[in-house]
């Protein structure tokens, strides 16, 4: 009969596993923002993309920045970081072409102005511990001895 306490001990922390799993999802924020880099002929705009593969929809992957080339048309722009969500091309978008495919569309994104659809990753904010005034008027602080 003992071993029944450890079981539901052992179920609590996979369920606590699973929960933390899905707090750490990445989402992005629904919101584009359009950006716009120069690309110079026979060079590139200055990052690398991963797909990622929503795990609340298997059937679906998106671009995501990967990293930045140092001195690169993104790096010095400002505006991209790696974890941005790559969105559109131009007037291409994403969402349904394999990674293969979106590099093809930044490769051949002609010389000049090239316009980027970027959704930011949405940060996890922790609450703030709510602490009563009444609390606050009865906290005793050490005294240095």
């Amino acid at each position: 009969m003992e071993t029944q306490p450890i079981q539901e001990e052992e179920e609590e922390e996979e369920e606590e596993e699973e929960e933390d799993e899905e707090e750490e999802l990445a989402q992005w924020s629904p919101h584009v923002q359009l950006l716009e880099l120069h690309k110079e002929r026979d060079k590139g705009l200055g990052f690398s993309i991963l797909d990622y593969q929503d795990p609340l929809d298997p059937g679906r992957c998106v671009m995501v920045i990967r990293s930045l080339v140092p001195g690169g048309s993104a790096d010095l722009h400002g505006g991209f970081l790696p974890g941005d969500q790559l969105v559109s091309v131009n007037h291409t978008k994403l969402d349904s072409l394999s990674l293969d495919q979106a590099v093809e569309v930044l490769k051949t994104a002609p010389p000049g102005t090239v316009r980027l659809g970027l959704c930011k990753p949405l940060v996890a904010v922790e609450e703030p511990q709510r602490i009563s005034q009444g609390s606050l008027s009865h906290t005793q602080l050490p005294v240095p001895k």
